[in-house]
């Protein structure tokens, strides 16, 4: 609007400029509607032009876009042979016009460089829609020897993993859940002495935060316990956990997104594509 004012000296009103923007990017991307209604045919492409990559599209009883899933071919050959078997789930929020969640696993490698592994598109994100996501990972990747899977403790995703994968270990994404120590107790030591407990790598270290914890806040300690602490402790993880203990990589991919998420899904799922081969 302040260009054309600039530029041509013209009083351009705010709706007329988004009919405007909304027009001329339905000319570049084409309306969202078609990019659905191609999204069959352009997976189809997708697995023939690259090796070894899994889709999957389900409609509803309406033969309405419900739920999708993409998984590129070398990445499934590199996670199964090389990557760091820490895995870190999450979502991002779609901003186009029919809205909707992206949900994203990534890894690192042994360069600390963010890995991806899968993708999907769903409505929603439900205790049905963490569950058909899954199933496809699952088809994907398998479930690898000492995987471990960290996650923030929604129950859509616990639930989940728990039926999917019941041989796998289940972490807590540190960061969240620092975050609900320190929003329900509300004391700033604790929630320091909890990140400490967090990061020890040595069992006598953990030990003597866990101890302070329970003198300066045994309610703390408590809740801590009953989680589980293999699921959130490093000092006490069944597996290698590395440096990952949050879920937050998945924040990276959101940022690089930001622009794409409000893109129709096809040109979206390109832009995911492009990243990655840049």
């Amino acid at each position: 609007m302040e260009e054309m004012n600039h530029k041509w000296g013209l009083q351009c009103l705010y709706d007329k400029a988004w009919q405007a923007k909304e027009y001329a990017e339905s000319l570049v991307f084409r309306p969202s509607e078609e990019s659905f209604q191609l999204l069959p045919s352009y997976f189809h492409m997708f697995e023939c032009e690259n090796l070894g990559t899994i889709t999957c599209v389900t409609t509803n009883g309406e033969q309405r876009f419900k739920y999708c899933f993409w998984a590129f071919g070398s990445c499934i050959r590199d996670f199964s042979a090389i990557m760091r078997l820490v895995v870190a789930i999450d979502t991002i929020h779609l901003k186009g016009r029919f809205k909707g969640i992206l949900f994203v696993v990534v890894c690192k490698d042994a360069n600390e460089q963010i890995y991806p592994v899968a993708f999907g598109i769903g409505h929603v994100e439900d205790k049905e829609s963490w569950s058909w996501f899954f199933n496809q990972l699952r088809r994907a990747i398998g479930c690898p020897k000492n995987a471990m899977f960290i996650f923030d403790q929604d129950l859509g995703i616990k639930n989940a993993v728990e039926k999917l994968y019941k041989d796998a270990y289940h972490g807590l994404c540190n960061y969240h859940l620092g975050k609900n120590v320190k929003n329900r107790f509300k004391r700033k030591d604790v929630t320091v002495i909890f990140t400490l407990a967090t990061k020890c790598y040595r069992l006598a270290d953990f030990n003597k935060h866990m101890n302070k914890l329970t003198q300066l806040c045994k309610p703390t300690y408590d809740s801590l316990m009953r989680l589980g602490l293999e699921r959130w402790a490093h000092a006490r993880s069944p597996v290698r956990q590395y440096k990952l203990m949050t879920s937050n990589i998945a924040e990276c991919i959101n940022s690089c997104l930001r622009h794409a998420r409000k893109m129709p899904i096809t040109v979206l799922i390109e832009c995911i594509k492009g990243m990655f081969q840049r």
